[in-house]
This record gives C-alpha cells, structure tokens and sequence, in this order.
C-alpha cells in the first residue's frame, strides 16, 4: 500500500482532501500532520519567510520518520520551503497546485488564477526557466 504523508497548514485543507483520496485513490494510505501555526504566523507576519522555510522542512523531515512513498503539501502558499524540502529528500515531495499548472499549460489557450493567500506568490520562483515558460504559456 502507498503510504502519503499529507501535511497540512490550515484545519479546513483536512476533509475536503481526505475525501478526494477516499473517492480518487482509495488504496492509498494517508496520514496527516497539521501544523495551524504556519499560516497564521505568515498572514499576521510574526515570523519571517527564512523561518517558515525552516518549519517546512522540519515537517518534511518528521514527515520522513514516518516512512512514506511520497509527502504532499496540502497549502500552496509555503512553495519556496515545498521546493527545498523536495530537491533534498529522495520521494517525491509535491505541492498541491503542481498538477494543476502543468494541466492548464498542457491545455493550451488562456487561464485564469485566483489565490486565496498573498503569500502564495512569495514562493512562486518567477526566475526558474520552467515558470517563466509556464506563466507566459498562462498568459497567451
């Protein structure tokens, strides 16, 4: 059985994503790890990105004590920490927007985007050479 940690910033982020895995992918075991103190220390500015950076990593290490095949960030708005948690651990470490840009850039045409969460774009690396060709293939 795959084994996914889900790690999780926000309560509400919790049901609605056990269920699609129930509905989706009923075979995989879940568990998940919530950490309420991410998104209210980055919305109140409490902490700095450099520490909340730090903290999703040491989720992602947790995460590992936990044996999984993969890790999935359930918050979109942490990707700079997403991204360093993911280029060193050796299983896949995903955010849950991925799918969805590749999906809109692969269908062609234009695409809108609504964020919920300002800091969503603080992790966004507009200089990475897939993202500007992903934001300019969003933009046509």
């Amino acid at each position: 059985m795959t084994r996914i940690v889900l790690i999780h910033a926000t309560r509400v982020a919790m049901a609605p994503i056990d269920d699609a895995f129930k509905r989706l992918w009923p075979d995989a075991e879940t568990i998940s790890i919530l950490e309420e103190g991410l998104s209210a220390d980055a919305a109140s500015g409490r902490v700095d990105a450099t520490e909340l950076d730090r903290r999703i990593n040491v989720l992602a290490d947790y995460a590992m004590d936990l044996a999984p095949d993969a890790i999935l960030y359930t918050c979109s708005a942490f990707g700079a920490g997403i991204e360093t948690a993911a280029a060193r651990l050796d299983i896949p470490v995903l955010k849950p927007n991925e799918a969805m840009f590749e999906a809109a850039v692969a269908s062609g045409g234009n695409a809108t985007m609504l964020y919920t969460f300002p800091l969503l774009w603080r992790g966004w690396n507009w200089n990475s050479p897939k993202r500007r060709h992903a934001a300019t293939q969003m933009r046509r």
